[in-house]
């Protein structure tokens, strides 16, 4: 079976996962795989595709910019 791009509506937020090299950047940075948020363009890289779409849920982990909003809605 081969993995392919994919998206997902996270907290408001589309997150999805491609490979690395689709998106013009550097398999050496951080592996084969890319997850980005694609409110705010923050991006997590990983090897495996399991493990880092396992990540994609907690959105807020790896975007700065979702952590930040996620701040400003619990002190809201």
């Amino acid at each position: 079976m081969a993995l392919k791009a994919q998206s997902k509506k996270i907290d408001g937020v589309t997150v999805t996962i491609c490979l690395t090299e689709d998106e013009g950047l550097c398999i050496e940075d951080g592996g084969k795989w890319l997850l980005m948020c694609e409110e705010h363009g923050s991006i997590v890289q990983d090897s495996n595709y399991r493990r880092l779409w396992a990540n994609a849920d907690e959105v807020s982990d790896w975007c700065e910019e979702c952590r930040i909003n996620d701040r400003v809605t619990l002190d809201a």
